[in-house]
């Protein structure tokens, strides 16, 4: 599950990094266990600092230096981009930093004989509003960029955002699909008789 969440929180940062509106929400899925996006969910890194996230983020990197190199950017724009990606990186960072102070709370709570829900609950919500503001952060770097793109360049940007988003939603029908053929495979013989 957290691989799936993980994969999830990649796809959908890169695909709002190419389109110059969401670039922070990989890394703040690295910060938290969230499912959409992402980002996030191994609950060490939706993110592309931890394990198998960095085969992600490798990924991501050459998408965006693809794209970089397609739009023939003005000094200006440069500077836009320039700290975008830093913007990028410094909030993946922060968010690592955060969900590992987070897993060491949890760890410690978890010693308790009985636990304490409700401060676990604010701890988590806690969190979530701060992978909230890491992202936005980033994101609001990217649309600085995107903001100053001419529409030559905003159509490449928004071609191969497309292309994304299709690649993404033919992926997601595939996994269902496959998910639900795995469901009807482990359901007692009525149960399929049952629903038909």
């Amino acid at each position: 599950m957290a691989h799936k969440i993980k994969l999830t929180t990649a796809l959908v940062s890169m695909t709002a990094a190419l389109a110059l509106s969401c670039g922070a929400a990989y890394a703040a899925g690295a910060a938290a266990p969230m499912d959409a996006s992402g980002a996030h969910g191994q609950q060490g890194d939706h993110h592309w600092g931890h394990g198998g996230g960095h085969h992600h983020h490798g990924g991501f990197e050459m998408q965006m230096e693809k794209l970089h190199g397609m739009l023939n950017l003005t000094p200006q724009q440069e500077t836009l981009w320039k700290t975008a990606v830093d913007t990028t990186h410094a909030d993946r960072a922060q968010a690592r930093t955060q969900h590992e102070a987070q897993m060491g709370q949890m760890k410690s709570a978890m010693q308790l004989p009985i636990l304490d829900l409700a401060a676990m609950h604010t701890a988590h919500e806690q969190q979530a509003e701060q992978d909230h503001q890491l992202r936005e952060h980033t994101t609001q770097a990217w649309l600085n960029v995107y903001a100053s793109l001419n529409d030559q360049q905003k159509t490449i940007v928004s071609t191969v955002m497309k292309v994304r988003w299709q690649e993404f939603a033919h992926r997601h029908d595939e996994m269902h699909k496959h998910m639900h053929m795995n469901w009807e495979k482990h359901q007692p013989n009525g149960a399929s008789a049952v629903q038909q």
